[in-house]
């Protein structure tokens, strides 16, 4: 019964996946060979292993014949080193059981389990959000059919059903998503103004590169990519029929979120965390409703205008940075024209005015 369960869903998936993708799906033909794949990989560690091993013993023996004790003993720790990498490369794989796949299922679950994706899902626009959430979905739905299809099955479909967990890698993407909220969180402003940002760096920063913020272009370069990736996996995917077109998804995926978070945590940091300050004291001022409709637009507004009206050698991100810390803000804004922004706030006496 297991087995035709499974090669329904292998059917079912293959139509799915030529619908989704407009290509060849895989079947299970796929997974043997994802399988052959893998041990032709395997023999090729094992061999250069082997030679790695080879040459370590060749130093040793030249150290031992040169006399000096200092040598032998770093050739000694080489070898050591290269012969705990051989039996590593050449060991056995272990045969694939049905405790064996169920205890990476397991594993999947519980890293999806334990991953807090509403504060990072807070911190994205709506359709990044709504597209990481599906995924998270995709994965956990994938990891139930897998362990529904265990019992029962045979060798070849346990083989098939490793490789669909291998191609996931539930736990690398857990790890990448855990990362980027990690670096989000770090550059500081709440999710609502991390989401007005993000939004604004989509669309692209006014005046282009004239705002200092370091691998600012190449950040908005890798949320465009993540955006791409992420509408391309909610068409739909199988990693039991296709496990090589998953694998190759996933990397990208998980490449692409790890290198959102070390741009965000990395020299962007300091740039990026004035923004996020500007946003929050907009929002204090009634300029714009963080996270909301149309605060990406009157937040470019700003900074176009701030752009516009600065010197020539002025450091804008300086400049930015020493208005907000001096709590001038909305002053600024009255001089540069952008006071109606600010509703009532300017008449009703915020900059020691009364109303007329």
């Amino acid at each position: 019964m297991h087995s035709r369960m499974l090669r329904h869903r292998v059917v079912t998936g293959a139509v799915t996946l030529a619908l989704a993708l407009g290509g060849v799906a895989i079947t299970g033909g796929s997974a043997q060979a994802a399988g052959a794949s893998a041990d032709r990989a395997t023999t090729s560690d094992c061999q250069q292993a082997r030679k790695d091993l080879s040459k370590a013993k060749k130093k040793l023996r030249k150290a031992k014949r040169s006399g000096e004790s200092a040598k032998v003993r770093k050739a000694k720790k080489r070898v050591k080193a290269k012969k705990a990498a051989k039996s590593r490369a050449c060991a056995a794989p272990a045969p694939v059981t049905e405790e064996s796949v169920l205890e990476q299922v397991q594993q999947g679950q519980l890293g999806l389990d334990g991953l807090d994706l509403n504060s990072l899902t807070g911190a994205l626009p709506p359709e990044l959000a709504a597209a990481l959430t599906q995924l998270v979905a995709q994965l956990e739905g994938a990891l139930d059919g897998i362990g529904a299809s265990v019992p029962g099955a045979d060798t070849a479909e346990l083989e098939a059903l490793l490789a669909a967990l291998q191609a996931m890698d539930v736990q690398g993407v857990v790890s990448a998503l855990q990362g980027l909220a990690g670096s989000l969180t770090e550059i500081g402003g709440g999710p609502e103004a991390l989401d007005t940002l993000i939004s604004l760096l989509q669309g692209g920063l006014p005046g282009g590169a004239s705002l200092p913020i370091s691998g600012l272009s190449d950040l908005q370069a890798l949320l465009g990519q993540l955006a791409g990736q992420l509408g391309g996996l909610g068409a739909g995917f199988d990693p039991v029929t296709a496990p090589a077109q998953v694998q190759a998804a996933i990397a990208q995926l998980i490449a692409t979120l790890q290198g959102l978070a070390g741009n965000i945590s990395g020299d962007s940091a300091p740039g990026l965390s004035a923004l996020t300050e500007l946003v929050d004291q907009l929002g204090t001022l009634g300029a714009l409703v963080p996270g909301g409709v149309g605060s990406a637009d009157v937040l470019a507004q700003v900074l176009g205008t701030m752009l516009g009206f600065l010197p020539s050698g002025a450091d804008p991100l300086q400049t930015l940075t020493d208005i907000l810390s001096g709590g001038g803000l909305a002053g600024v804004l009255d001089l540069l024209g952008l006071g109606d922004l600010l509703g009532g706030i300017l008449g009703g006496g915020l900059l020691g005015t009364p109303a007329a």
